[in-house]
Formats: C-alpha cells, structure tokens, sequence
C-alpha cells in the first residue's frame, strides 16, 4: 500500500487548505438552508403566484378564483420570457399553468395542473392549495353528478377549503423540504472539494520527476492506479460523511429514514463521479494553479445549468438538453424525485437505484478515459 499511504501523506500535508474549503462550503450550505422559509411564513403571509390559463374555461376560472382566495394573484402574460423577468425581479414566486383540456380532463376525474418554482422549497404551501383544490374537484367528478353541479359544490368554499389540514400538512413536511434544499445545494460543495482534493494531489503524482520513478518502479501501473482510485473513494465518502453530519445536526428530524437514504447514497455517487472527473481532468494538467481555475470554473457552471442555485424550468430547452450531457442534471432531477415520494417502497427504491447507476455511469467513463489517456500519453512520452 505504498502508495495509498503517499496519498494520505499528500493529503494531510494539504489539510489546512481543505479544511478552510471545507468549512466555507458547510457555511454556504447553511447560509442556504436558513434562508429557506419558515413554517410560519407559510401559514401568515401569502405567495405572489401568477396562475397561466391556456384552457379559459369555467372550471380553469373557478380554480384561479380559489387560488385567488389563498395567494396573491400577480398577472403575467403567457410567455416564458416575461416570467422569468417576473421571477427574476423577485416579483414572482410561483407559476401555475392550467393546462388547455382542463376542463375535459376535471369531468372525467383527471384533472391536473403544472407547477414551477422560482427558488426551491418556496411553493409548498401554494401546491397544497391546488391539490386540495383538485382533490375535491376530481372526488365529484368521479361521483358521477352532472357538470353544473360540480362547479355548484366547488363554489361552496367553506366545504372545500381544509386550511387546518393544509397547515398540519406543511408542518411536518418542512423538515423533508429542507433537507431537499440543503442535499440539491450540496453538489456544489461535492463538486468543488472533490476536484480540488482529487486534482490536488494527482497534480502531486503527475509532476514529471514523480512519474519518471514510478516508471521505474517495480509495483505494476495497474496496482498503483488502484490504489490512488481507493484513496480517491475514502475521500469521497469521508467528505459526503462530514456534510451528513452537519445535516444530521441541522435537521435531525429529516436526516435519518429511507427519503433521507436515498439522498445520502445519490451524494455518494455524485462524489464517486466527480472523483473519477477530476483524475480526467488532472492527466491534462499538471499545474495546480491551471487546477484552481477549472477547480471555480466547472462547479459553479455545472450548478448553473443543472438546477443546483434555481430550477432547470427556468433555462432555455437548449440550456436543458446541454446539462443532460452532465452527472449533475441528472442529480438534481433524482433529489427532487425522492423529495415528491408519497411512499418508500421496492419500486421507489428501484428507482432510485437505476437513477445512480446513471450518474455512476458518468464517472465510470471518465475514470475509463482517464486510464486511456494516461497509456497514450506514456507511449507517446
């Protein structure tokens, strides 16, 4: 194990520099994290929502009414580039789009509503509005009575309104929710320290009088890239350890249990990929300084474009179809799909899983081109 034991040596020769990085990305996180609303928040002061109609019909009038009742109604035109302007202004918080067939789809007990938040964990309350709302319009649809007589029991909005529920509600899923923003914030920090601890120290094995003696050396490449690749995992699942930690003490209530499981190994597997990333990376450049530049650059334009600081609805279709071509898209999609999950169960789990093996995936491949290009750079030195 000589050179897992340089690797550590390396390591702790650095840990002053990664403890510093370390700590400024925990404070950000929780910077993050307490600055997402409050149960409080959510029951005294309404949302400015803007709700889309493209069905305009009387069921698509009586929803927004309702909603009405609840948010403060904003009105934007139907074009995506107003509401961002809207979101981005800090205007907007929520848009609802009342999709056209709404009013065919509520008669036949299937009606649905899409809903697009401008920053992460802000809409809950909003989304338990409508979906009280649509619960008890889709119940008296399927109960058979005629058209004129749902919007007549719809309009009875002391029956339909459940605000004590509602409120309960909230409550004890404002834990989860935090969570869900803390754990998407974290690819950030995943993504920056891996690069910078990985790359780091195959900086340190890729200098030029270092490569030439382990040429030399009787230990088989393969054997020493094993081991450097161990070094790498410990690393990984020792950083992802401290961030859980930090979760655990922030909302114990949250961080234990199957939701909370399925989020800890989908940090893993992002750690893994970017560990396997940064050792790519690093068989290009051999200066620590070039390093510190990539180290700032791909993180914070991964986050970007991935949905890690606001929602991917937000980006242009192009910028979506180019963040599929990163591990980190993928992520953010898997944590918010773990966070909707109503139940835990074999077939969420199964999800789940092939949701990671697809992020793993990505860094299987870099850690295989990695490898290739070492060999050709050698036969070509």
């Amino acid at each position: 194990m000589t050179v897992f034991k340089a690797y550590l040596k390396i390591f702790l020769r650095n840990i002053a520099l990664v403890a510093l990085y370390v700590g400024i990305m925990i404070l950000m996180i929780t910077l993050s994290y307490s600055n997402t609303p409050a149960e409080d928040s959510y029951v005294e002061e309404k949302i400015d929502v803007a709700v889309i109609d493209r069905d305009d019909s009387d069921f698509s009038h009586d929803f927004r009414d309702y909603m009405a009742e609840h948010e403060n109604l904003l009105e934007v035109e139907d074009e995506w580039h107003a509401i961002q302007d809207f979101v981005f202004d800090d205007y907007l918080r929520v848009v609802i789009i009342i999709p056209e067939g709404f009013e065919e789809a509520a008669l036949r007990g299937e009606a649905k509503v899409e809903q697009k938040y401008s920053i992460a964990g802000i809409g809950e309350l909003s989304e338990l509005y409508a979906a009280n709302y649509l619960k008890n319009l889709n119940a008296l649809a399927r109960g058979g009575i005629s058209r004129d007589e749902i919007l007549e029991q719809l309009k009875k909005r002391d029956e339909v309104d459940t605000e004590v529920s509602v409120v309960n509600q909230v409550e004890t899923e404002s834990a989860m929710d935090g969570l869900e923003v803390y754990v998407n914030f974290s690819a950030y920090p995943i993504m920056a320290s891996t690069i910078l601890v990985v790359g780091t120290i195959a900086c340190v094995f890729n200098a030029e009088m270092i490569r030439k003696r382990n040429a030399i050396s009787a230990m088989p490449m393969t054997r020493m890239n094993i081991q450097l690749a161990l070094g790498n995992v410990l690393f990984c699942l020792g950083f992802v350890a401290i961030l859980w930690v930090v979760a655990g003490i922030m909302m114990p209530e949250a961080a234990f249990g199957p939701a909370a499981g399925m989020m800890l190994l989908s940090m893993v597997c992002l750690a893994l990929t970017f560990g396997a990333l940064a050792m790519l990376i690093t068989t290009f450049v051999s200066k620590r300084e070039v390093l510190s530049g990539i180290q700032t650059v791909i993180p914070l334009g991964l986050s970007f474009i991935s949905g890690v600081f606001f929602p991917v609805t937000m980006l242009t279709d192009g910028i979506v179809v180019i963040s599929k071509a990163f591990p980190t898209y993928w992520y953010c999609q898997l944590i918010e799909r773990i966070a909707d999950y109503t139940e835990y169960g074999a077939e969420q789990w199964r999800d789940v899983l092939m949701a990671n093996l697809v992020i793993l995936a990505f860094g299987v491949g870099y850690y295989v081109l990695s490898l290739i290009a070492k060999r050709l750079l050698r036969r070509s030195a």
